[in-house]
């Protein structure tokens, strides 16, 4: 199940209604008290860049409202190519001239500029399931979409790992919380447990069946589920 999710897209008439957000973080407040946390992700970035886990109300709003202009965006720090072609724009030489000459002439460095994006808040999961060494996780598996539309999902994957425990006690450590591999790279206990902080399918399984039983192996509880998804 995908935890209550929100987008807030402020280049399109389709968005959520802010007072949908509002109401949905007070109810989980009146459960969960200060432990009421949520990740909020920008649509065009990669690497984590941009991502923040927050469990005050009035910082995740305001760091909305000064995205609603746009942000700016330069593929060079980690956006997409897509990016690359909506937030950059060649300086011009304002003759629009196009003949064999301008070939030869040096152009002027691209100019960022701000590009809006989509921001998307989800309910953190505050007692996720962890791997060895208390580290959080995300799962990576090989699909293959054939011509006729034939779907075949390799049996083997990966798990991308931490390289610090999980905790609570800091939100803005993203080597707790996040596991993209550029950011766990940038640790000095990167590599300690895993290679390049990598687990397979087969090594996860064996640390859930020794860790939990037989009952709880990889292969009859998760791996199910990530075939129903695909």
């Amino acid at each position: 199940l995908m935890p209550e999710t929100f987008v807030f897209q402020f280049d399109s008439e389709i968005r959520v209604d802010r007072q949908q957000f509002i109401d949905a973080y007070k109810r989980h407040a009146a459960i969960e008290g200060d432990q009421n946390i949520w990740i909020v992700k920008p649509a065009r970035l990669q690497c984590g860049k941009g991502i923040f886990i927050e469990s005050n109300l009035e910082k995740i709003l305001a760091a909305l409202d000064r995205e609603s202009e746009g942000s700016i965006l330069d593929p060079k720090s980690g956006g997409s190519d897509e990016d690359a072609e909506l937030g950059l724009e060649a300086a011009s030489d304002g003759d629009g001239a196009d003949n064999a000459t301008e070939t030869k002439e040096a152009k002027e460095p691209a100019v960022p500029k701000k590009v809006k994006t989509a921001w998307v808040i989800q309910k953190y999961l505050e007692r996720p399931l962890l791997c060895s060494g208390g580290r959080k996780f995300d799962i990576r598996v090989w699909v293959l979409l054939t011509a006729d539309y034939r779907i075949g999902l390799y049996r083997e994957g990966v798990l991308r790992t931490t390289a610090v425990p999980y905790s609570l006690d800091n939100l803005d450590d993203q080597f707790a919380h996040l596991s993209n591999h550029c950011i766990a790279t940038q640790h000095p206990d990167y590599g300690k447990v895993e290679a390049t902080n990598e687990m397979w399918f087969r090594d996860f399984d064996d640390y859930l069946v020794e860790t939990y039983g037989p009952e709880k192996s990889f292969y009859t509880t998760i791996y199910p589920q990530i075939r129903d998804i695909v």
